[in-house]
């Protein structure tokens, strides 16, 4: 399988899940002090990598403390058994970021292995807290990206933006947990959440479609 090399679009859209009671989670303090980090916190991450791997978004490979951290593991119980080991020699507060790679399934037929598709963020081990953020366009008809050419890539997102709209639904569906308001709309990103699925603001497809095609249906790209 061959490796792919989608841009980055500039921009970090971010899902929020969190619990605003967690039980059994240590204070700051007692993690300062040495208290463990809860078996919760990893059970959380075994459940939400689970369903990454599942449908191939995030095959994790490393962690982001400090530094980047590589975890070796063939299969997701031997990296959650090498993570903890490495978190066992760390005074952590939480996981900045965990990566790896997953694939982007291409037109061609076709799939390609794409680093960092998507990540899970901000790992709290004193709250029951943890984010899923992808900087790519894949999941939208129009591509995102540093060279600002706007290229229609409909099939693309017509074979990806299910992908993770679903992984997003069955994270919050396992975990039993809540899903926080996005961040406040930015009115310079190109890119609006709602729900469980990334959408790109209306007026640059609505303003696209006239310039370029117009007898395409792309109202399931566009938030109601």
């Amino acid at each position: 399988m061959e490796h792919v090399d989608f841009p980055d679009s500039g921009y970090h859209n971010t899902w929020y899940f969190y619990d605003d009671a967690p039980e059994g989670y240590p204070t700051i303090q007692a993690l300062q002090k040495g208290a463990p980090i809860p078996d919760t916190v990893f059970e959380d991450l075994e459940r939400v990598l689970a369903i990454t791997i599942k449908y191939d978004l995030l095959t994790p490979t490393y962690i982001r403390l400090d530094d980047i951290i590589a975890i070796p593991g063939d299969n997701l119980p031997d990296f959650m058994a090498n993570l903890k080991a490495v978190l066992a020699g760390k005074n952590a507060l939480s996981i900045f970021s965990i990566g790896g790679y997953g694939k982007v399934m291409l037109p061609n037929g076709e799939a390609g292995i794409q680093a960092d598709l998507i990540t899970i963020e901000d790992v709290l081990f004193f709250d029951r807290d943890l984010n899923v953020s992808t900087s790519k366009s894949v999941w939208v008809p129009i591509s995102i990206d540093h060279t600002h050419q706007f290229q229609w890539q409909l099939p693309l997102a017509q074979l990806n933006a299910v992908r993770l709209q679903n992984a997003l639904k069955e994270i919050k569906q396992t975990l039993k947990i809540s899903d926080a308001n996005p961040d406040e709309t930015d009115p310079d990103n190109p890119f609006v959440i709602k729900d469980y699925k990334l959408y790109l603001h209306p007026d640059i497809i609505r303003h696209k479609k006239d310039f370029d095609i117009r007898d395409v249906d792309l109202s399931e790209f566009i938030p109601a």
